[in-house]
């Protein structure tokens, strides 16, 4: 268990035994790699694939989910029910969501679980980065209505 710079605890997949010390530094650089998150203007084309238009919509309506969530209950419980709300309010399946959303937030197609993803960045940093993801789509697709920012911040 780690804890993130956002200040919340963070589960770390499987370390070797082998290992006799390692920094939690070195594990973060490990798992999560300084330059893992591409800004908006330099996402792969191989991640801004799961970026389409219609992922959009799906994407502002977990964002709204998320920025109700206190910053005191900040945590998988509550981030596991926001997925869930919104997976079933559009009636789909996680990979769905999970997808885009692993691409907003790292900008890349493959990365740890989203809930993982979302508690290590934080609340401040997650929504910032879905707000970027979908001001790229919006630029991907001129045709679009304009992004409207719902959150109060």
């Amino acid at each position: 268990i780690l804890m993130s710079p956002a200040g919340n605890v963070f589960r770390v997949p499987f370390i070797p035994f082998t290992l006799p010390y390692i920094s939690a530094n070195a594990l973060m650089e490990k798992y999560f790699p300084p330059r893992m998150y591409f800004p908006a203007a330099q996402i792969p084309q191989s991640a801004a694939k799961q970026l389409p238009p219609e992922n959009r919509d799906t994407l502002i309506l977990f964002q709204n989910k998320v920025s109700d969530i206190e910053e005191a209950n900040w945590d998988t419980n509550h981030i596991k029910t926001a997925i869930a709300a919104t997976i079933n309010e559009l009636d789909m399946k996680m990979s769905r969501l999970g997808q885009p959303l692993r691409v907003a937030l790292t900008g890349r197609s493959q990365a740890p679980s989203v809930d993982d993803l979302i508690i290590f960045l934080g609340k401040k940093k997650t929504l910032a980065r879905i707000k970027q993801a979908v001001c790229f789509i919006n630029q991907q697709n001129i045709n679009l209505a304009p992004y409207k920012n719902t959150d109060n911040s």
